[in-house]
């Protein structure tokens, strides 16, 4: 599955979309959920002060 999310420079994670599904609404949720509400470290004052868009892809293994 693929996410496209936004970090605001304090960290937090503003926007979550997916972007690719994995075939799985439960774990496309749970990926969703991960980021929803997620706080990231802030940025260092040399990045800059703008949000960041990343997309990120998560791969489950799923073992018995």
């Amino acid at each position: 599955m693929t996410l496209r999310f936004t970090v605001e420079p304090s960290g937090h994670v503003a926007n979550v979309d997916m972007v690719h599904g994995s075939g799985s609404s439960r774990l496309d949720a749970a990926a969703e959920a991960m980021l929803r509400n997620a706080i990231l470290p802030p940025f260092d004052p040399a990045m800059g002060q703008v949000p960041i868009t990343e997309t990120m892809q998560i791969q489950y293994v799923l073992e018995d």
